[in-house]
């Protein structure tokens, strides 16, 4: 059954600011979407993550992370194309109420979960997909739509990545393009329109038949990507020059390792995955996946190494440059400046002799301190001292925390962070 006629009461919510209906709007959307961190905590009257990187999967938040968030005055996110416990959310970003022909309207309308208007009167969907085969064709599609209507702005926009904002999120006009029509005056918020709990994943037949109605073709696998070959200087170069052992020794977290014991390891040592490692990084992609094999494969490929090399963003381009392929990391630009992005945020990175119940019991020290030395920490968490300057290296590197001398400052560790890392023991080291 579907659950409707929201707007008067988001209405209300809107006119007196944000306040306790709100998060009962709120509440009612995140009851229906996966139980997990998949939130996104955005600038106040914005679109946009209050920092850069927040909205990267370590630093999602949850549930009661985002109600504060909003009680705060800041906006709400659902992170879109991260997949968690095997479900992904896209959305239908559809520009004007009423402008979908009615067999495009009815295959999208029958997967939504959610539908909002937003505050410039679009009415949009937000879908969840279970199938991985089915997302990536659907993110194949073109992202934008034209044929619709008459209009500067597309019609409608298949979005698959990044982040859209959630009831009851506000937008300040004054930020917004001369195409919109509120003319930069005023401010409006994102209204719960209806809620479906009992629509179905969309599936691969599904999403077919969202591509023949919006005329797009399903690309033949590892079809080359249209990326762009011109090099701006904003992107790093494919060869890096740097002093190898100095930066490893200095900047990736290693308790007994060198250099060559890291890279050996990384290439030759019996650890989960290291086979499909060794074949993507001698150019067979026969184990990846749906269209552009290739540029996924190098995606993963370079996502191991920064895990082995503490996001490091050189040992990532040392090793990438390295490999012995023709690679599409150093032909395209714009696919290098993706890759690296990624490969320098991979959720945890290695170091030996690290285990992960002391390092929960370090970062919950610090999560609950937010600032202490060094000192103080190892008192704290009852953890030995060689061990916590062995984590907070760790944690360092995956950049959630700074240090300011002997001072330990908390950047980025959240409960969504913990919880995580809770679940890293359990499925590694046993329950805690």
């Amino acid at each position: 059954m579907t659950i409707s006629n929201l707007q008067f009461e988001t209405e209300v919510n809107k006119a007196v600011g944000v306040s306790n209906e709100n998060n009962d709007v709120f509440d009612r959307i995140s009851s229906y979407l996966e139980d997990s961190n998949i939130y996104v905590p955005l600038e106040a009257g914005k679109k946009y993550p209050v920092k850069k990187g927040w909205n990267r999967k370590r630093n999602l938040i949850t549930q009661e992370e985002a109600k504060r968030h909003l009680q705060s005055g800041g906006n709400v996110g659902l992170i879109l194309g991260k997949w968690f416990n095997g479900n992904t959310y896209v959305l239908f970003d559809i520009e004007e109420a009423g402008i979908l022909p009615a067999d495009l309207k009815s295959v999208i309308d029958s997967h939504t979960v959610i539908t909002h208007r937003s505050p410039h009167g679009g009415l949009n969907r937000i879908v969840r997909i279970e199938d991985r085969e089915a997302y990536q064709l659907l993110h194949s599609y073109d992202t934008e739509h034209t044929d619709f209507r008459e209009g500067p702005d597309a019609d409608l926009e298949l979005i698959t990545s990044g982040e859209t904002p959630l009831p009851p999120s506000e937008i300040h006009h004054r930020d917004c393009k001369d195409t919109k029509p509120c003319n930069g005056v005023g401010s409006d918020r994102y209204i719960l329109d209806s809620i479906n709990p009992e629509a179905p994943s969309l599936d691969i037949e599904a999403v077919r038949l969202i591509g023949d109605l919006l005329h797009q073709e399903e690309k033949e696998e590892d079809t080359e990507p249209n990326y762009n070959e011109e090099i701006s200087g904003n992107v790093p170069s494919p060869s890096p020059r740097f002093n190898i052992e100095k930066e490893f020794n200095e900047n990736v977290p290693s308790v007994r390792h060198t250099f060559k014991n890291r890279m050996d390891y990384m290439k030759k040592g019996d650890w989960e995955g290291q086979e499909l490692f060794d074949k993507l990084y001698h150019g067979n992609f026969e184990d990846v996946s749906g269209s552009n094999k290739q540029g996924r494969a190098e995606c993963k490929l370079a996502n191991y190494i920064g895990f082995f090399f503490g996001n490091n963003e050189k040992f990532v381009r040392l090793f990438m440059d390295l490999a012995p392929f023709e690679s599409y990391y150093e032909k395209y630009e714009d696919h290098r400046k993706f890759l690296l992005e990624n490969a320098t945020s991979v959720d945890w990175v290695y170091c030996e002799g690290v285990s992960f119940f002391k390092k929960y019991d370090v970062a919950f020290g610090i999560w609950i301190k937010e600032e202490m030395t060094t000192n103080e920490l190892i008192e704290y968490a009852s953890v030995e001292k060689d061990s916590v300057y062995r984590i907070l290296k760790v944690l360092e590197a995956e950049n959630m925390i700074e240090k300011d001398g002997n001072k330990i400052i908390n950047q980025r560790i959240t409960e969504g962070y913990l919880e995580r890392l809770y679940n890293v023991i359990e499925k590694y080291e046993g329950e805690i």
